[in-house]
C-alpha cells in the first residue's frame, strides 16, 4: 500500500477490550483491593500498522485526560505536532471544534469547505482528497 495520510481518534487506537486471548495490555490502571487492574488498554494495531506502512498519521485527541498513561504510550509514537486537541466532541456543531477541523484541513492543504457545519461531516469529506480513516488501514 502507497502511504498516505490518516487521521484517527483515540478510540481508533485503543480500547479496553483484548483483542485476542493473550494480547498484552499498553496500559493498565486503578488497582482494586486484591491488587487486580480494573482498567487495560489493549492497542487496537491501527496505528502500528500504519506507521509500518509508512502513512502520515494525525490524531484528533479527544480525551480530557491527554497526560495519562494510556495516552502516553500512543503519544510517544508519533511527533507532537501531528496530535490536535479536540475536547468537547460531544457537540457535533461545537465552534472550538469546528476551528480545530479547520486547522487541520489547512494543515493538509485541503480547502475548506464552507458548508461544513460538523465535525463528523469534515471528518467525512477529508476522503474525497485521498485521507484515510480507520477503516482505511487493514490490520491483519
Amino acid at each position: 500500500m502507497d502511504p498516505r495520510t490518516v487521521v484517527l481518534l483515540p478510540s481508533n487506537i485503543y480500547t479496553t477490550r483484548s483483542p485476542y486471548p493473550g494480547a498484552e495490555p499498553k496500559c493498565q490502571l486503578y488497582r482494586d483491593k486484591d491488587g487486580n487492574y480494573q482498567y487495560k488498554y489493549y492497542s487496537t494495531g491501527l496505528l502500528e500498522k500504519a506507521l509500518e506502512q509508512g502513512h502520515e498519521i494525525w490524531v484528533l485527541d479527544a480525551s480530557t485526560t491527554p497526560d495519562r498513561a494510556y495516552n502516553q504510550w500512543w503519544k510517544a509514537l508519533l511527533p507532537p505536532v501531528r496530535v490536535l486537541p479536540f475536547h468537547g466532541f460531544e457537540n457535533i456543531s461545537a465552534p472550538q471544534l469546528l476551528c480545530t477541523m479547520m486547522d487541520l484541513y489547512d494543515r493538509l492543504g485541503v480547502p475548506w469547505d464552507e458548508t461544513i457545519k460538523t465535525w463528523p461531516l469534515a471528518l467525512e469529506k477529508l476522503r474525497l482528497y485521498g485521507i484515510l480513516r480507520s477503516d482505511g488501514i487493514v490490520v491483519s
